[in-house]
């Protein structure tokens, strides 16, 4: 599903960041927004994912405006390049994915363990998440994020705590997502990993 912003303008507290955009993502496409620090690369990943309200304009699909919005985060994910982890196993929490508007019956336990081994992480899934690195915890949030099969995912820096060899895994399950049909809007420090990945490119700030 195809992805629009209309008119869309995005602030903060006395200065406007983003002014009147309008774009389409579409599936199969890596949109990597671009620009210095403080251009509000984050803060228009939130906008799209509709976590925050735009200034001005609107995020739309191909159906037309969201009418609800706990569904519409359902299918397009944000993955903050700090995520929050919660009490709990590293199993407990991803299937918290499934307590907002999802059957608990949903979550996919051989699915949870096979995403998890394939981002190169050897923990088991019973292990306290509180005691992952942060690298770790940048990854379990992919794995959660991909868990709920989105539309879209929204990746803030999804690589800044990885060595080289969990880049390339994280990398290699972008590109199958992608190739799969979804659509990855990116915010990355990494010009080699920006130059691999990308489809498509936002210039911020400029």
């Amino acid at each position: 599903m195809t992805l629009r912003a209309r008119g869309l303008s995005v602030a903060v507290p006395g200065r406007v960041l983003v002014d009147g955009l309008d774009l389409a993502v579409a599936p199969g496409t890596v949109l990597s927004v671009e620009g210095p620090s403080g251009s509000g690369k984050t803060s228009l990943l939130r906008v799209f994912a509709l976590l925050d309200p735009p200034a001005a304009g609107a995020v739309e699909t191909e159906a037309g405006p969201v009418d609800d919005v706990p569904a519409f985060r359902r299918r397009h994910v944000y993955v903050p390049q700090r995520p929050v982890v919660c009490p709990g196993s590293v199993e407990d929490n991803l299937r918290r994915a499934f307590g907002f508007g999802r059957s608990p019956d949903a979550y996919e336990a051989d699915r949870a363990r096979t995403e998890w081994r394939g981002l190169g992480l050897e923990h088991d899934l019973a292990v306290d998440a509180e005691h992952l690195s942060q690298g770790e915890r940048q990854r379990l949030a992919l794995v959660r994020a991909l868990l709920l099969r989105p539309a879209a995912l929204f990746l803030d820096e999804p690589t800044s705590a990885l060595d080289e060899d969990a880049v390339v895994r994280v990398e290699t399950r972008l590109r199958a997502f992608v190739d799969a049909g979804g659509a990855v809007v990116l915010v990355s420090h990494d010009p080699g990993q920006r130059e691999r990945l990308a489809t498509a490119r936002l210039e911020v700030g400029a």
